[in-house]
C-alpha cells in the first residue's frame, strides 16, 4: 500500500504544471496522498500497540503530515511551474525574431512549407528597407532598431493571420499572403509601402521617411518555397533598381528583363547589339 502510495505521488512530479489553478491542484492531490498514507501507516502501528490512541494520534498524524506536504508540495509544484515557463519562454525566443516578434527566418520557412504543402493560394512578399546602411551611418544603429521595429509592426498590422510573416534577414522581411490573389497581395503590399513612407520612424530627423521595396511571386503549382523566393528576391531587386519605395511582381516583363542584363553581366558577356 505504501508503495502504490509513493506511486502516485511520483507520477504527480513527471507531469508539468502549466498554469496557477494546475499548481494548487497538484498540492491538493500531494497533500491527500500523503495524508492518507500517513494516516494508514500511523493507524496499523496504533493498532497493535495502543489501540486507545488512535483517533487521537490520526489527528495529530494528519495535521503534521498535511502541514509538511503542502508546504513541500507547494515548493515543488511552484518550482515544476517555474521550469514550464522558462522552457515555453526559451521555445517561443528561438522562433521569434527578438526585434520585431515576427517569426525568424527558420520558423518562416517551416510554416510556410506547412501551408505550401495544404495545397492553398499563396503569394510570397519579399520586402527591404531602402537604404538601410545610410540610416545606420547617419543616425546610428540604435534608430536603425528602431526602424526595423517599427516596418516589423507596420507588417505585422498589414498582414495579420492567417498570413505568415517574418524576419528572414537584417532589414529583409518576408510575407506568405495565404488565400488571396497576386493583385490582392499587391494591394495589400501598397498599403504596406504607403504605410511605412508616412510613418515618422526617426525622431531626430522629423523629415525623414525610411521607405521599402518590395517583390511578389504568386506560388505556381509544385512550385517550391526557394523557386518562389529566387522569383520575388528577383522582382525586388527590379524596384530597387527602378528608384526603390515601390512595389513589382515577379510576372512583371521588367523584371525579366533586367535579369537577363544582370544575367549577362555576371557571366561577362555583356551587352548584345540588337
Amino acid at each position: 500500500m505504501m508503495k502504490r502510495a509513493a506511486s502516485l505521488v511520483a507520477n504527480m512530479f513527471r507531469g508539468e504544471i502549466r498554469s496557477e489553478r494546475e499548481l494548487a491542484w497538484n498540492v491538493v492531490r500531494i497533500v491527500a496522498c500523503v495524508v492518507v498514507a500517513a494516516d494508514l501507516l500511523d493507524a496499523g502501528i496504533n493498532l497493535l500497540t495502543q489501540p486507545d490512541r488512535v483517533l487521537p494520534s490520526l489527528i495529530q498524524t494528519s495535521f503534521t503530515a498535511g502541514v509538511m506536504a503542502a508546504a513541500f508540495g507547494y515548493w515543488l509544484s511552484r518550482a515544476n511551474l517555474r521550469l514550464f515557463q522558462t522552457k515555453f519562454q526559451l521555445e517561443v525566443l528561438s522562433r521569434v525574431d527578438a526585434q520585431t516578434g515576427l517569426m525568424n527566418r527558420r520558423t518562416f520557412i517551416e510554416a510556410s512549407e506547412r501551408q505550401i504543402a495544404d495545397g492553398a493560394a499563396t503569394v510570397l512578399i519579399v520586402a527591404d528597407i531602402d537604404r538601410f546602411k545610410q540610416i545606420n551611418d547617419r543616425f546610428g544603429h540604435p534608430v536603425g532598431d528602431v526602424v526595423i521595429a517599427g516596418v516589423g509592426e507596420a507588417l505585422a498590422a498589414c498582414f495579420p493571420n492567417p498570413h505568415l510573416t517574418g524576419r528572414i534577414g537584417g532589414e529583409e522581411f518576408a510575407v506568405l499572403f495565404v488565400g488571396g490573389t497576386a493583385d490582392k497581395a499587391h494591394e495589400e503590399t501598397e498599403g504596406l509601402r504607403r504605410r511605412v513612407a508616412a510613418a515618422n520612424m526617426v525622431a531626430a530627423d522629423p523629415s525623414f521617411h525610411v521607405t521599402i521595396s518590395a517583390g511578389l511571386c504568386e506560388l505556381a503549382s509544385r512550385a517550391t518555397l526557394a523557386e518562389s523566393y529566387a522569383a520575388a528576391d528577383n522582382a525586388l531587386y527590379c524596384a530597387k533598381h527602378l528608384g526603390r519605395n515601390r512595389v513589382v511582381e515577379a510576372g512583371d516583363p521588367l523584371v525579366r528583363r533586367l535579369d537577363g542584363v544582370r544575367r549577362a553581366l555576371s557571366s561577362g558577356q555583356g551587352l548584345q547589339a540588337p
